[in-house]
């Protein structure tokens, strides 16, 4: 399937960037095809799933210095996960709004593990905010072991999906 194919040496801050860029300049192609692009909005995060990886993201997205996360802040994110000692956390850390259940954004990171990843998109499916397919939230898994064509599946109608697969490195900004 030609969305399950796999882009190497590419840290994931660069694919991240791209789709980033494309999405504030309202381009609907896949990241690797855009030559330049121009904010003209800012752009709402959730990420669903406070623990080390969706830290690791909010943390080198919010610290970059340079491309197109460089406009990001912390107040461009929230954070949607359950535990209140991590949302504690990542509130003191990064000074992201940390809730139990985030609605509506324009670009969603799934940054759960893969044995929840389904119940989480079950969970999206039935919001009225992650409606709208093309036209609704660009959706960035995370998640190893999920095929591509399950997540589909699994999310509203005609949503864009983007599979990254950060590694270890990503926990120290090196990924």
């Amino acid at each position: 399937h030609a969305r399950d194919r796999v882009v190497r040496s590419r840290p994931y801050h660069e694919v991240l960037g791209e789709a980033i860029a494309g999405i504030q300049a309202g381009l609907k192609e896949t990241p690797s095809v855009y030559s330049e692009v121009r904010p003209v909005k800012k752009t709402c995060f959730v990420v669903i799933g406070g623990g080390k990886m969706g830290e690791a993201i909010v943390g080198g997205l919010i610290g970059a210095d340079e491309g197109a996360a460089a406009t990001l802040s912390a107040s461009d994110f929230t954070v949607a996960d359950p535990g209140e000692e991590r949302c504690a956390h990542l509130a003191e850390q990064f000074g992201v709004e940390c809730i139990a259940d985030a609605q509506g954004a324009d670009v969603v990171v799934l940054a759960v593990k893969p044995q929840v990843m389904m119940d989480v998109l079950a969970g999206i499916s039935a919001v009225a905010a992650y409606q709208g397919g093309e036209r609704g939230p660009l959706f960035i898994s995370i998640a190893a072991g999920l095929p591509t064509s399950a997540l589909e599946a699994a999310l509203p109608a005609g949503s864009r999906l983007v599979r990254v697969m950060p590694n270890t490195p990503l926990l120290v900004s090196e990924g």
